[in-house]
């Protein structure tokens, strides 16, 4: 009990400590912020009422009397109604009470000024309210009442941070316990308390308005999940066996564990809210700390050099201080990039090709921050153009330290070795062959390790801040589970025949396969960020409707979205009762329709099912084209899942060619030719994803929309490579190039005409899929080709594109359209200079 006393007196003390500065109030939850709103809203109106409807000299009318006149008694009780909420929070809450009610007051003493002013503006006087006093008055009112908004979020705050007092109590009474019995009574009321922190906890997490912050919750909470499991097992194998020291230090191992996840809970909710001592549930190791947000990584290191270098291109200049950044920035990125190079699983010419990547940065470094004796223009032009290069050669890196990290990640996850080594420890200690045990326990340790080491590298290419958190947490995890699951199988090795023993060892294998399992997840999820894959998933097209629905979140939205904000008179704070419950995201269950009455049912990784009863009750509020009314579910045959899955994985063949053809126009200019052929790729990976059951198109009616506008741009792409055709001369190149081109709209017609044939039933909808994909597959193909024959034209005979096209001259009705001139065209021929960076300047000194 005194660690549950402890921990209240220091909140109790600290609060009266952390007040807040009325200049600088920081809102953390989205709760907050839209509250709110609608006082912002009403409060914006009375001010502009003043300039609009009642100036000096302007006649007043009756109805704009009385707007004002409501206007200002609304605010008025509306504030007086919040402020009577506020203070019954406060006589809740001694250690808030003072704060609670000094803003109360505020509150009250605003919203009467408010009223007096506003009552003031329409008198018969004539005499003016000056603005600014009116202004100060609603500065006023914002301020108290963010700050009783704010305070009543400190008490949220102190309840999940006394739920995690409980759970932490209860762990040391699990700890030192004995006694099965005991033990099991203490485990019971230790489940209650951690659904009650698990509800607490995810309504905050899904409050939270930093991305980061949510990352780490979530991170934390999955975490104390898995846990509680291995925690269970790993007591009860201590309590049958009390005299192994491998089950006493791995049942110690997983209560650190978990008190360093309640450790980064109550870092997340109390952040510019509480004080919180970091090492007050668990002592940390001096290397890591506990905002792996602030770890820095080769990704982050290079973003900062980017900045740095923007700085720079604006500025043109480079003073002592930037000179030091730079410098530090490229250091910094050296040294992160060690744990690429450094990796025995890093290919050789990989290694060769980063260090080679690093001389580069090196020298356009050098030459960056070297000073010159030199005219000023001649030193800001080299200066553009050393900046252009760096910032070019950091680009090549960061693709290069990816291609490293993905090809670790896919050759790891190729050969799963981990179901292989896991079994055989357990069968070696169930047969009681020790020997067989260590060599597999070795082998297991070399895997982790390098399992660790693809993780640390998915951490260093993670572009956004909650794959950033996500991937740290899964390599920190990793790197505590695998003693605890050496030490399980030393267990079980020492007591072949105990049944609690092998379930121990059961369980430590199962939640290492979870977190295999989440570094799969954390791979795709980095590639698809790298390729700009993730921004396309995320967001609809602007021309293609919403894909799909997943029937209950989307519904419950729609729903939500029509309800007006509440007034400020409506503003009132739940209790600590009205907490919601977050389960674990179940998985998704993506539909294909054909309009008809029935659906093909996929899951993800591309797997049928059936669908769920609530899911399906749901179908009917489904407005995108899929269907309208009930839909009987279907399932497709094992046959025509692996023929989808093969057709799918064809087509994604052919939009990685597409895509690896349009790079090699990014070395020189982005031109139509290179958009359009980029936009087609990102339209084909969507419909390679749906044969797996997996990206934003959900239903067939997405997917043919999405086969339409595909058609579509593939006649634009003809179009522009048509226009860009005048400007080559005669050759064979041109040849092969009007050879492909003159293909491209028959694929174009056959895919619309695909696409607009009606289906009926399962069968027909599937081999209409079927077809499409199919269709696609050729049309990209061609695609490719088309690329390729341009980009070939382009280099050998030097033609540019224009950024800013002429008019198209046209002749007499009826006539063919036709060019006066080259200058009528987005390409143009350059005479001798090819488009390559500048060269270097020579310097006189070395690196």
């Amino acid at each position: 009990m005194s660690l549950h006393g402890g921990v209240n007196a220091q909140q109790s003390t600290a609060a009266g400590v952390y007040n807040f500065d009325p200049r600088n109030l920081e809102i953390k939850t989205k709760s907050v912020e839209q509250t709110l709103v609608p006082l912002v809203s009403q409060i914006t109106a009375l001010v502009s009422l003043k300039d609009s409807c009642i100036g000096v000299g302007r006649k007043r009318s009756e109805k704009t009397v009385r707007a004002a006149l409501k206007v200002g008694s609304a605010v008025e009780a509306a504030v007086e109604r919040f402020v009577a909420v506020g203070e019954t929070i406060a006589d809740e809450n001694a250690d808030i009470q003072p704060e609670m009610y000094d803003a109360c007051h505020e509150a009250r003493v605003a919203g009467s000024s408010i009223a007096n002013l506003n009552g003031c503006l329409i008198n018969d006087s004539g005499n003016s309210v000056d603005k600014s006093a009116l202004i100060r008055a609603a500065r006023q009112l914002l301020s108290s009442v963010t700050r009783v908004l704010l305070l009543a979020d400190r008490v949220l705050v102190k309840h999940i941070l006394r739920a995690e007092d409980k759970v932490a109590y209860s762990l040391t009474r699990l700890e030192n316990t004995t006694n099965f019995t005991e033990f099991v009574k203490i485990f019971t009321e230790f489940g209650g308390e951690m659904v009650d922190l698990a509800h607490r906890s995810g309504d905050r997490q899904n409050d939270l308005k930093s991305e980061k912050r949510r990352a780490q919750m979530a991170a934390a909470r999955a975490c104390l999940e898995r846990l509680t499991m291995l925690l269970l097992t790993s007591n009860k194998t201590l309590l049958r066996h009390p005299d192994s020291d491998s089950a006493r230090r791995c049942r110690d191992g997983v209560f650190r564990q978990m008190r360093l996840s309640l450790q980064l809970i109550g870092f997340c909710v109390t952040d510019g809210i509480l004080p919180f001592d970091t090492s007050h549930f668990a002592s940390t190791a001096g290397e890591e700390t506990v905002d792996i947000s602030l770890q820095l990584t080769a990704n982050t290191a290079i973003k900062h050099l980017m900045e740095i270098l923007e700085v720079v291109r604006m500025t043109c200049s480079i003073g002592a201080g930037v000179r030091e950044r730079l410098i530090s920035g490229l250091d910094s990125l050296c040294e992160m990039t060690q744990d690429f190079t450094d990796s025995a699983y890093t290919p050789h010419h990989h290694r060769e090709q980063i260090l080679d990547f690093l001389e580069e940065c090196r020298f356009e470094m050098a030459n960056l921050i070297t000073p010159e004796d030199r005219d000023d223009g001649l030193r800001i032009d080299n200066i553009e153009v050393t900046v252009d290069r760096l910032s070019r050669r950091l680009k090549d890196l960061r693709k290069q330290l990816q291609l490293v990290a993905m090809d670790q990640v896919s050759e790891i996850l190729r050969a799963n070795d981990d179901q292989l080594i896991l079994s055989s420890i357990k069968a070696c200690s169930v047969s009681g062959d020790i020997d067989g045990v260590e060599k597999f326990l070795e082998k297991f340790r070399e895997h982790a390790e390098h399992v660790q080491e693809v993780c640390r590298l998915l951490h260093h290419i993670s572009l956004i801040d909650s794959l950033h958190v996500a991937t740290g947490h899964a390599e920190r995890n990793l790197r505590a589970l695998t003693p605890l699951t050496l030490l399980a199988g030393r267990t079980l090795c020492l007591h072949p025949s105990s049944r609690i023993a092998r379930e121990n060892l059961e369980v430590f294998c199962d939640t290492w396969a979870q977190c295999i399992n989440d570094v799969s997840k954390f791979a795709k999820d980095c590639d698809a960020a790298a390729s700009g894959r993730l921004a396309a998933e995320k967001q609809a097209y602007m021309s293609l409707p919403r894909p799909g629905v997943s029937a209950k979140n989307e519904y419950m939205s729609s729903s939500s979205s029509l309800k007006s904000p509440s007034p400020v008179s409506d503003i009132s704070f739940s209790s600590s009762k009205d907490l919601s419950i977050y389960s674990s995201t179940p998985v998704p269950k993506f539909f294909l329709s054909n309009g008809s009455d029935s659906f093909i049912v996929m899951r993800q990784g591309g797997d049928a099912c059936s669908v769920h009863d609530d899911d399906s009750k749901l179908l009917g509020f489904q407005k995108h084209g899929t269907t309208q009314k009930m839909a009987k579910p279907i399932t497709l045959d094992l046959q025509d899942q692996q023929k989808m899955a093969k057709v799918g994985l064809e087509m994604q063949i052919a939009t990685s060619e597409v895509a690896s053809e349009a790079e090699k126009w990014d070395l020189y200019v982005e031109n139509d030719i290179v958009k359009k052929a980029k936009l087609m790729s990102a339209m084909a990976y969507n419909m390679y994803l749906f044969t797996r059951g997996d990206g934003p198109l959900k239903t067939t009616h997405d997917l043919f929309t999405q086969a339409e506008f595909f058609a579509e741009q593939a006649n634009k792409m003809y179009k522009t490579v048509r226009e860009f055709s005048y400007e080559v001369p005669g050759s064979q190149e041109k040849n092969d190039l009007m050879t492909v081109l003159e293909k491209i709209p028959m694929h174009c017609q056959q895919l619309q005409v695909i696409v607009k044939n009606p289906t009926i039933g399962k069968s027909a909808t599937f081999l209409k899929v079927d077809s499409v994909i199919q269709e696609t597959k050729l049309l990209m193909n061609e695609i490719a080709k088309l690329v390729t024959a341009s980009f070939n034209c382009a280099m050998k005979f030097e033609i540019e594109f224009r950024d800013e096209p002429a008019p198209r001259v046209t002749g007499e009705p009826g006539e063919y359209p036709h060019r006066s001139s080259r200058e009528s065209t987005f390409w143009r021929r350059t005479p001798s200079i090819r488009r390559t960076a500048p060269p270097p300047i020579t310097q006189s000194h070395e690196i």
